[in-house]
């Protein structure tokens, strides 16, 4: 059971389309302490368009993980 609480979290998940990071997606998409979920991947995942996520969404699609300069 998730308490409430008046702290909203943002957070920035590496490897979002792996096994372990599509079940992070999952528990966080439904957690209402997140503020901001912003997942880096090489390729988006049409699941995400798709799904209803209670906090805001940003993904950034990235070549390669090499350098996150360009990352803001």
């Amino acid at each position: 059971m998730v308490e409430s609480t008046s702290t909203q979290y943002r957070v920035a998940l590496i490897g979002s389309n792996g096994a372990i990071g599509r079940e992070i997606c999952d528990h966080i998409k439904k957690d209402s302490r997140f503020s901001e979920v912003i997942l880096l991947c090489r390729k988006p995942l049409e699941e995400w368009k798709a799904e209803e996520w209670t906090p805001k969404l940003t993904i950034i699609q990235m070549e390669n993980f090499d350098s996150f300069e360009n990352v803001s």
